[in-house]
């Protein structure tokens, strides 16, 4: 573990390298993306905003909301983030994009590795545990009250 630092995209970068932590810079937008453990397509962003003194992270799924299920979808962000104690779930309307997102202060305020791998652990399982219900949304048409279902276990076999 590393001592103190401040959360920025090159703090980040830095995180990144020494916890061997893959990631892709985009110098246009000034943002990090780090592949996860979910799969293919779903990259989180790393977005400073250094006029707020905030860094936002964002997991996007990988899929684009048609207008025709805006309604739908954004009822089951409203039950999912009505039950979460940190972050949002967003829908993008603009650009039918739907993702989960934690914004973090930077000012004054120093982060750990330990913290970061927190907060991205955090991201991740929130992601784990809603996408395939809001997939379900997206693709099948099923109704907004499918977030609020609990994953059946699986028996051993």
């Amino acid at each position: 573990m590393s001592d103190g630092f401040e959360l920025s995209l090159e703090g980040m970068k830095a995180y990144c390298d020494r916890n061997e932590v893959k990631f892709l810079v985009n110098e246009e937008l000034q943002q990090l993306g780090i592949p996860t453990a979910l799969g293919k397509g779903f990259l989180l962003r790393v977005i400073p905003r250094p006029s707020r003194h905030m860094l936002t992270f964002a997991l996007p799924l990988p899929l684009r909301v048609p207008p025709g299920l805006h309604g739908e979808v954004s009822r089951a962000v409203a039950l999912c983030n009505s039950s979460m104690f940190m972050g949002a779930w967003v829908l993008n309307q603009g650009k039918g994009e739907l993702y989960y997102r934690v914004t973090v202060p930077t000012a004054g305020v120093s982060y750990d590795d330990a913290s970061v791998q927190f907060l991205l652990s955090v991201m991740v399982t929130t992601v784990r545990s809603t996408a395939d219900a809001l997939g379900k949304i997206v693709m099948e048409g099923a109704p907004a009250s499918l977030v609020l279902q609990k994953p059946k276990p699986v028996a051993d076999a």
